[in-house]
């Protein structure tokens, strides 16, 4: 993927601004895609590493398979329990848990040297 499109991530920091219609503290978690503006500002030869891409790549299918095992068990257990679990909690257990086992993945293997 090209750089340039990685960092219009950063936009998605916006929504962070829900906050003042709703009141609900939850959407300031959306301020951390601001840091994607920093990929902008990266030097030209920094995403063309072939083995970050790599790395990236592993990371992200690491990513990918939380993402649909917490989708999975945590929407039936929703279905199962009622209403006794907020769905916005749910997106945001579903979303932190991917991109915590992104970075840490994507640390991990750049630390091994993968």
């Amino acid at each position: 993927m090209r750089r340039d499109y990685l960092g219009y991530l950063g936009f998605l920091g916006l929504l962070g601004l829900l906050y003042i219609p709703s009141g609900n503290f939850g959407f300031f978690g959306f301020f951390g895609f601001f840091g994607c503006f920093a990929i902008f500002r990266a030097p030209k030869g920094a995403t063309t590493d072939e083995r970050l891409a790599h790395n990236w790549c592993k990371a992200a299918r690491n990513g990918f398979i939380i993402v649909t095992l917490l989708a999975s068990i945590l929407l039936v257990l929703a279905y199962f329990t009622g209403s006794l679990i907020n769905p916005l909690s749910i997106l945001v257990i579903i979303l932190t848990g991917g991109y915590t086992l992104f970075g840490a993945s994507l640390i991990l293997y750049d630390q091994r040297g993968d």
